[in-house]
């Protein structure tokens, strides 16, 4: 690995990739391909560009926030979570990071997760509280038959 500076002062890197490693990275693809078609996904094709909007072949490096994984959408048949995180027809499990988030967002992700996943701890509080309130009550009419 190297890093020059161009004559502006930007910083370019430079890896050189041997056979070996693009064998490694053609497999470790091939063996999430093969996990994600097991598992019925959509394999996306997606298209490096650089900073021109110039598409670029070949093997690239960038870090992403990887979102979406289990849609909230309104529906089952439009992502794997209701409004609140809920999984559709598994009640109890809940999904709050980026997962749950329908869409890459174009910035950093990071703070429209912790708010959703905030929004979802307060409805969270709300809902067992409302349940832990309703069992107090409960409680304590049968306590107070049972004193009676």
């Amino acid at each position: 690995a190297e890093l020059r500076l161009s004559n502006s002062g930007s910083v370019i890197p430079k890896l050189d990739l041997d056979s070996g490693y693009k064998n490694y990275f053609k497999s470790t693809r091939n063996l999430l391909y093969s996990i994600f078609k097991r598992n019925k996904c959509k394999i996306v094709k997606h298209i490096n560009v650089d900073k021109e909007g110039q598409s670029r072949d070949g093997i690239s490096f960038s870090t992403t926030h990887m979102i979406g994984s289990c849609r909230m959408a309104d529906s089952k048949s439009h992502g794997v979570v209701d409004p609140f995180g809920e999984i559709f027809d598994y009640p109890g499990i809940y999904i709050t990071d980026g997962a749950a988030v329908p869409t890459s967002l174009a910035v950093n992700s990071s703070l429209t997760i912790l708010a959703n996943a905030e929004r979802i701890a307060h409805h969270l509080v709300e809902k067992f509280s409302a349940y832990r309130k309703d069992s107090m009550n409960i409680s304590q009419n049968i306590n107070s038959g049972i004193n009676h």
